[in-house]
């Protein structure tokens, strides 16, 4: 099966077939895919089969025996002479690495991990090519897989087209993508810094026949899509970087000019009919799911970043999906429409629940809900509780939550009976929390009074305070700007560890005395 599609051949270099070395001379990674590009330069399929998988190796030989003649390109380079391993990350199941080759002729570049033994090359992707953006993912033996055989074309390569028989619209001048949200997706992680999610929105659709874009206004039927969001080359984890721009009053007087190496940037974007939502999740069959619900004052394209970077600095390999309830974004002045947006939201967060879990097969089901993302949650769930046959959440994760705080704590032990875990993420540095406090006239669930956070038995709360504040002060997305939180949260939700989870949570009080709640230090 070949790697990659015909691309123009370079001329093989003729020379003596050095031998690969043996897989069980090979001690680490790099020195296994020495002996792969050796062989690959070589043509030598006999070789190839000592260092690679089976799977590996019916990869990239074709039905006659012989290399894929798409590799013909890399004997140009020469053989081998180092390789340096230059980025290594860590999965469940395997490590993938990225490596440069020097060559005798130059370099070339890599992305590969090895098997389960760590004896041979499980999937190898060579990056450097005439066309690297022709490389054909789906046959590179890292699991992407083509949801569908229908054509279409991306830059002269042949793709699948996820929306041909839906009506979809694309952003841009895209005809059509292939979206595969497989959770082995890590060639295209690696290579394009590319986070593919799905979206469900109750907000109304922009009056646009090209783009895939939403206003604030609430729209009585829910309208489904994906999105493709790339992250930049000097992303720090918990940042989502964007153009800087310079107001006065709401007069943009300046903005940064977009650099897709420095900024957040939205690639590709399309409307799905439902029927085609349904087939997407069906197609890859994730057992586990997580749904983001954002805070007030989010615009779509806020919401859309912002479950970008967590994703990527998750590295979440479940089912992502963003839901996006109607907020202006325009500020703390529209704070009491945001607030009737959110009660308007709670059926449509609760038809997006049942679907994945009675419909489409998830099996578990974890949620993430921040600010005034909670009240839809939260009042959704604690009514659906009561019905005969409810949703049931694995791991519910309350982050800065804009309710008030009685409130809260009645809906707790209601949310127990269908919720398997809780967290409550709470700090008193939140000034956007201490404003809605002002304008509701009652304490907020996410705060951090001088009593201290709310604690119930229920619940397993962590006082992120000392973790320091946000941009501009308003400290809004301290949950997501500090790599701690982000650690915590991926151990919570990769590995559903109980706290404590990271060694700089405490508890409060500190033995001997019975604890109450964790406290960052």
């Amino acid at each position: 099966m070949p790697l990659a599609r015909s691309l123009a051949i370079i001329a093989v270099a003729a020379g003596c077939v050095l031998l690969p070395l043996k897989a069980d001379a090979a001690a680490d990674p790099a020195t296994l895919l020495r002996a792969y590009v050796q062989a690959v330069v070589n043509l030598n399929t006999a070789g190839l089969r000592e260092v690679a998988t089976i799977e590996q190796y019916r990869s990239v030989v074709n039905d006659s025996g012989g290399l894929d003649d798409s590799l013909g390109f890399i004997a140009a380079y020469g053989n081998p002479k180092a390789v340096r391993i230059t980025d290594s990350r860590t999965y469940s199941a395997f490590t993938v690495h990225v490596a440069e080759v020097e060559h005798t002729a130059g370099r070339t570049d890599w992305v590969f991990r090895l098997d389960a033994s760590g004896e041979k090359i499980g999937s190898a992707v060579c990056l450097t090519s005439p066309r690297p953006e022709a490389i054909d993912y789906d046959k590179s033996g890292f699991g992407l897989k083509p949801l569908r055989n229908k054509g279409g074309t991306i830059a002269g390569v042949r793709v699948p087209d996820v929306w041909q028989d839906g009506g979809s619209k694309q952003i841009g001048h895209l005809k059509s993508m292939p979206y595969d949200l497989n959770g082995e997706d890590v060639a295209k992680r690696y290579t394009r810094r590319e986070v593919d999610f799905l979206f469900v929105t109750d907000r109304k659709p922009a009056p646009s026949s090209n783009s895939v874009a939403f206003s604030g206004v609430r729209h009585p039927q829910l309208s489904f899509g994906a999105v493709t969001v790339r992250i930049p080359e000097n992303h720090k984890t918990g940042n989502v970087e964007l153009p800087r721009s310079w107001k006065v009053f709401s007069f943009e007087l300046y903005r940064e000019k977009q650099n897709d190496t420095k900024h957040f940037s939205l690639k590709r974007a399309a409307f799905l009919s439902e029927q085609d939502f349904d087939a997407l999740v069906r197609e890859h069959d994730h057992k586990t799911a997580l749904i983001f619900v954002h805070g007030f004052n989010n615009s779509f394209e806020d919401a859309v970043f912002r479950n970008a970077q967590m994703l990527w600095d998750l590295d979440y390999r479940g089912l992502p999906v963003l839901f996006a309830w109607s907020t202006r974004g325009d500020g703390i002045t529209d704070y009491g429409f945001d607030r009737d947006s959110a009660l308007f939201a709670r059926d449509g967060f609760i038809r997006l629940v049942q679907k994945l879990q009675n419909d489409l097969g998830v099996e578990r089901i974890d949620v993430l809900a921040h600010s005034m993302g909670n009240l839809v949650v939260v009042d959704a769930l604690s009514t659906n509780a009561l019905v005969a046959k409810p949703v049931q959440i694995d791991r519910l994760v309350m982050a800065a939550p804009d309710l008030e705080t009685e409130g809260f704590k009645k809906a707790i032990p209601v949310l127990k009976k269908i919720t398997q875990d809780m967290t409550l993420y709470a700090s008193s540095a939140d000034l956007a929390l201490r404003a809605s406090s002002l304008i509701q006239k009652f304490s907020r669930a996410g705060d951090v009074p001088a009593e201290g956070p709310v604690t119930l038995r229920e619940l397993d709360t962590i006082d992120v305070t000392r973790l320091g504040d946000e941009f501009l002060g308003l400290n809004h997305s301290t949950f997501a700007q500090n790599r701690a939180v982000m650690d915590d949260l991926k151990l919570l939700l990769d590995r559903r560890l109980p706290s404590p989870r990271l060694s700089q949570i405490h508890p409060v009080p500190l033995p001997p005395q019975d604890r109450r709640y964790w406290r960052f230090e």
